[in-house]
């Protein structure tokens, strides 16, 4: 199945390799981006293979959002069997309070 990034996942990506590339060096910057790839592709591969995530409140989310993580990472995403294709709709840090986020 294709695979698209929104904007957001898009920029937490360009984030993520920023952090890790400051605080761990551009090696590991490689390294982590190479594996959170390798992830989106896996999740294309074979969307239901995650789970579906359960947010905690109300986010008036419209889609039903799954997740899979890699290495410190989550990456939320959801399937459009209509149209063919996976929108990954976020990459955060997997010890982040995704209640308080604007999503």
């Amino acid at each position: 199945m294709r695979f698209r990034l929104t904007e957001l996942a898009d920029n937490d990506l360009c984030g993520i390799e920023d952090w890790v590339a400051e605080t761990r060096g551009a090696g590991a910057a490689d390294e982590v981006s190479d594996d959170i790839d390798a992830k989106i592709r896996e999740i294309a591969e074979h969307p239901l293979w995650f789970p579906v995530y359960q947010f905690d409140g109300e986010h008036g989310l419209v889609h039903e959002y799954r997740s899979a993580n890699s290495g410190r990472f989550k990456v939320f995403y959801w399937v459009n069997d209509a149209e063919g294709f996976v929108e990954i709709w976020r990459v955060r840090h997997v010890s982040s309070d995704f209640t308080r986020m604007g999503w």
